[in-house]
């Protein structure tokens, strides 16, 4: 157990010894192969467990409370998994996976709380079956380069601006992702929605579906009157018969037949 500690609660780092040679002969290599598991770390200023650099990495089924952030992985380490732990209520990030990470492996976490359940930047990472709530930015984040990344299968609840966002990844693929997020309440306000809906070519085929729409309206306003096509061909009366003894005789008849 590890709580109230000024830094971390713990930290591991794998990263080798030096970066080039030495007057010792220290190690180039990176070093790995280490796990945490069942602890519990409470309240620590800055992370609960960091893990630096290294290879085949195991953070595993512990209880992290408070803290400034959960699980941090950063520095190039590859081969991690953070499996089965409980993250509650962390000040901003429950697990962050960031720095040139690969093959890494985020599965079976609760956690809760905070401002970002899990941050992804410019790494590696397969987040699958989480339970994530009650974080009021959003559940997931992805920056910079996470082309290899793949999240689906997460359960996902709480409010903010969105449950996964992804505007500041530069290459994510999120072909065949598929996450619980029907409890997830958006908070993004109106305003800022339609101007991300508003763009240029969409607001030019709204306007074209307004001008078809009102012409189409126009026209159906028109009723067109069926009129025979010989008219004006037809006779003056109006079709009734007359006698002859009703035919008025002008004077000019009159004065003739004298």
């Amino acid at each position: 157990e590890a709580s109230r500690n000024h830094r971390n609660g713990l930290t591991m780092s794998g990263l080798p010894l030096a970066d080039g040679p030495s007057a010792t002969g220290s190690s180039l290599g990176s070093y790995g192969n280490n796990t945490v598991s069942n602890s519990k770390l409470v309240d620590n200023a800055r992370y609960g467990v960091e893990v630096i650099g290294g290879t085949n990495i195991g953070v595993n089924a512990n209880d992290l409370q408070g803290n400034d952030m959960g699980v941090v992985v950063r520095g190039g380490a590859e081969d991690v998994s953070v499996v089965g732990n409980r993250v509650t209520e962390p000040i901003r990030q429950g697990i962050a996976i960031r720095d040139g990470v690969t093959k890494s492996v985020i599965t079976g976490n609760i956690v809760s709380g905070g401002n970002t359940s899990v941050y992804l930047r410019d790494s590696a990472a397969t987040v699958q079956r989480n339970t994530l709530s009650d974080a009021d930015s959003h559940a997931i984040s992805l920056v910079g380069s996470v082309s290899e990344t793949k999240v689906t299968e997460n359960t996902i609840s709480g409010r903010g601006p969105s449950a996964i966002d992804t505007k500041r990844a530069a290459d994510v693929n999120m072909h065949r992702w598929k996450n619980d997020e029907g409890n997830w309440h958006d908070t993004t306000p109106f305003v800022v929605t339609l101007k991300r809906f508003l763009q240029p070519l969409t607001a030019m085929w709204l306007f074209l579906a307004a001008l078809l729409i009102f012409t189409a309206a126009r026209g159906a306003r028109r009723i067109r009157r069926v009129v025979h096509p010989y008219a004006d061909k037809s006779p003056v009366t109006d079709g009734r018969t007359l006698s002859a003894g009703s035919v008025p005789v002008s004077n000019e008849n009159h004065l003739g037949a004298r």
